[in-house]
């Protein structure tokens, strides 16, 4: 149910929604499968509409990759 609210609120262009879309689908909860595609897409759509939040976590994740790719 709760899953239903945040892809309207989503479609609507919700930043808040489109975050929490995506760490839904990054965590796998509920009745929702585990999906990285596409928590990273609803990640990336909250970053772009300006959700300060998916801005950090897409930044820490930048951070992380680059750290492991000069190791």
């Amino acid at each position: 149910m709760a899953l239903e609210w945040y892809q309207k609120a989503a479609k609507a262009n919700s930043p808040e929604a489109m975050y929490s879309l995506g760490y839904i689908y990054g965590k796998g909860l509920g009745v929702v499968a585990k999906d990285n595609y596409l928590s990273m897409q609803w990640y990336k759509a909250a970053a772009a509409a300006g959700n300060e939040d998916a801005i950090k976590y897409l930044t820490s994740l930048d951070r992380s990759n680059k750290k492991k790719t000069n190791q």
